[in-house]
């Protein structure tokens, strides 16, 4: 199944119809005759959406979805109203009481089953953020956060420019946003911009330009979290199951109450204000679990795991990976010679150097007091040993300036290097686990490093397989 969807509507053919149409897109479905049996099979099945009828015989659907809306984690259930009627204010009404979207009889399948792919899509990277959220702080990562509410950012597109004039004019007199107006044609090259929530309207003649783009804006930086509104002109009804298909967060069919757009927009801003500081505090305590707070490399506790899985993808390619241990030669006599403070910059400036002459896709950590840890994938013996002669000679070639003082010093650096293939020769029986090699891998490139202390420090020295 892809989810359970609880049905409250007080009219049996009607929860039925729908539990037919849900049964068959493979959804679980609940039913619910009231709004207070409605309430106890949410205790009792935890839905993970809900669809509410405007037929229930001890409430309206708008009471019920406000009743729904007070509990614990209220934006983690959607609630979409299906009503019998059009109503222009029976809508508003819902939409103030928190529902996500008031469905209109007889209902598009099509579009329904878009938009409750949708709500859950929604639905599920709510969860996961907060899911994530909560073990940080159960860890002591997170820090809570006061919200600073600045005006949102709201960008209106489409092709027509007389249309977002006056639609920018209205959102302007309704809501307290920085709202803008563009073309379509102009809208990607915008895209970096972190805007709040983007109104796309389709285009009448032919919406295939606003799709393409609601696709490509989905992958771009600024717009990956946006909340992302589509209008949809009469004569593009077909296309709103695409749109909310391609990363539309709510489609809004044409014509409607500037007052709904202004909600559904309040929505969506909402939405993304709570999921940006979710991912920001995140994003921070993720960073100071893994991350060495002098240098800014990643640290032991983030390195150890990435071999393991740089190992597993090595045997599952059939590609080597290198591993490094490279050691700061004398840091000592730094460190007694000029201070600590003079220690601290020489360790940040050798891990800049080391971490701007490597790939994108390598890693580099500070693993102890002077030393550090590069995982290189998919890179051969010769790659290896060229990028680690590189390094070597990279520090070596500049003094560093030490803070406060005229003085600089002279920083060298050993390296012990091996890679992934000499853990196993061809004929050895079954492979030992990620972490085990893990763990053997380093024991060689530590018995490397000490070989090339050993001759003379500043070189780099390469741990053979052992039947080598």
């Amino acid at each position: 199944m892809t989810g359970t969807i609880l049905i409250a509507d007080g009219v049996t053919t009607n929860r039925i119809v729908l539990k037919v149409k849900l049964a068959a897109a493979f959804y679980s479905v609940v039913q619910a005759s009231s709004g207070a049996e409605a309430l106890r099979a949410i205790q009792q099945h935890k839905p993970d959406l809900v669809i509410i009828g405007d037929t229930l015989p001890d409430q309206t659907a708008a009471e019920l979805c406000t009743r729904l809306k007070m509990g614990k984690t209220p934006e983690l259930l959607p609630i979409v109203l299906v009503a019998s009627v059009q109503s222009q204010e029976a809508r508003l009404d819902a939409l103030r009481a928190g529902a996500d979207d008031v469905l209109t009889k007889p209902l598009d399948d099509q579009v329904m089953l878009a938009r409750l792919r949708s709500l859950l899509r929604a639905r599920d990277m709510d969860q996961e953020l907060r899911l994530r959220d909560g073990t940080e702080r159960a860890l002591g990562f997170a820090e809570e956060t006061a919200p600073f509410e600045s005006p949102a950012k709201i960008a209106l597109i489409c092709q027509d420019p007389r249309f977002c004039r006056s639609l920018k004019h209205e959102l302007e007199r309704s809501l307290p946003h920085s709202v803008e107006a563009m073309r379509t044609s102009v809208a990607l090259s915008r895209a970096e911009t972190n805007w709040d929530t983007l109104v796309i309207r389709l285009c009448p003649k032919g919406p295939s330009q606003e799709l393409a783009l609601l696709s490509d804006l989905r992958t771009r930086r600024g717009t990956r979290h946006a909340g992302i509104i589509v209008i949809v002109p009469q004569d593009c009804r077909a296309a709103a199951a695409s749109a909310l298909d391609l990363g539309a967060s709510d489609i809004l069919p044409e014509p409607y109450h500037p007052d709904e757009l202004s909600l559904r927009i309040n929505a969506q801003t909402s939405r993304k204000r709570v999921s940006d500081r979710l991912r920001d505090r995140l994003r921070d305590g993720m960073r100071a679990a893994v991350t060495d707070s002098l240098t800014g490399l990643y640290n032991r506790r983030y390195a150890m795991p990435h071999l393991q899985r740089a190992l597993e993808h090595a045997a599952r390619s059939g590609h080597s990976c290198a591993v490094m241990v490279a050691d700061i030669d004398h840091f000592k006599t730094v460190n007694d010679r000029f201070g600590h403070a003079a220690g601290d910059t020489v360790l940040v400036s050798v891990a800049e150097r080391l971490r701007d002459n490597l790939r994108s896709v390598d890693l580099i950590a500070r693993t102890g007091g002077e030393e550090f840890l590069i995982v290189m994938p998919e890179t051969d013996r010769d790659a290896a040993c060229a990028a680690a002669d590189r390094m070597c000679r990279l520090i070596g070639a500049e003094q560093v300036p030490l803070p406060g003082r005229t003085d600089r010093v002279q920083v060298t650096i050993s390296i012990g290097l091996t890679l992934s293939d000499c853990l196993n020769p061809p004929d050895a029986g079954a492979s030992e686990g990620a972490e085990a090699q893990a763990l053997k891998l380093l024991d060689r490139a530590d018995q490397a490093l000490y070989r090339a202390k050993q001759n003379g420090r500043n070189r780099v020295t390469f741990a053979r397989a052992a039947a080598a």
